[in-house]
């Protein structure tokens, strides 16, 4: 008897384990979906969603880049919350997903940059919210280059005083912090272009990645074995261990 429930305990187990993990892959199956499918919204939706994103990353100034950067016992070491350049967007659209209509995936400023098709060579195309993406080269030639080779990003303000305005993650050793420009010089890695990126693609509820080569969306953690993509690894998740 004790044998015959010991089997039947065993087989609910494993229905149990397998009924969860369908249940998982429906829920991920869904929020795939829900990133690739168009929300209708007016212009003036738009406008209004392009500002709350704009007023929820603000929120998070004086946020440390690295809390273990910071002395032990000070005020930064102890935050409740450390956010780097890809960080910072990425919790704000996290904060605002049943507003925009979709919750990104947790990967860095590499795969932000691949749902973002719409791209310019100048801030004068783009307005307020819109991304800033940095492509560089390490100086460092033993680091692993990030996808796209996209090293940093900015959330651009502008402004008629101040065109050049931004707000982001910059310094590993600082804050999230507003600058007067997106022009600065980094110690870790040499700029080779600066692609500015506007945001209407998620403000029409679409946060899908159009690169054919980094499978985003399939990806997990880890090498593919046998894979044709490039695979995907932890370092994608985060900005850099170094950043500017």
């Amino acid at each position: 008897m004790d044998a015959q429930e010991d089997t039947h305990d065993t087989t609910c187990s494993l229905q149990d384990a397998f009924q969860t993990f369908l249940e998982k892959k429906r829920a991920e199956r869904a929020k795939i979906a829900a990133r690739a499918k168009p929300i209708q919204r007016t212009q003036a939706e738009k406008d209004r969603l392009r500002r709350l994103f704009i007023e929820k990353a603000m929120g998070y100034c004086g946020t440390p880049y690295s809390r273990k950067e910071h002395p032990e016992g000070s005020e930064l070491a102890a935050y409740p919350l450390q956010l780097d350049c890809c960080g910072l967007i990425r919790q704000a659209l996290m904060d605002l997903k049943d507003e925009f209509g979709f919750e990104p995936l947790p990967y860095n400023q590499a795969y932000q940059f691949d749902t973002l098709p719409l791209r310019y060579d100048t801030h004068d195309l783009i307005r307020e919210g819109d991304l800033i993406f940095y492509e560089g080269v390490y100086f460092n030639n033993k680091k692993r280059p990030q996808k796209h080779d996209m090293v940093h990003v900015e959330i651009y303000l502008g402004g008629e005083a101040t065109p050049e305005r931004c707000l982001g993650s910059r310094f590993r050793k600082q804050v999230v912090s507003v600058f007067d420009s997106y022009k600065f010089k980094s110690t870790v890695w040499e700029l080779k272009k600066l692609h500015f990126c506007s945001i209407d693609t998620w403000l029409d509820g679409v946060c899908k990645s159009v690169c054919p080569l980094h499978q985003w969306e399939r990806a997990t953690v880890g090498f593919t074995r046998g894979s044709i993509f490039e695979p995907l690894g932890e370092e994608d998740l985060v900005a850099d261990p170094e950043d500017a």
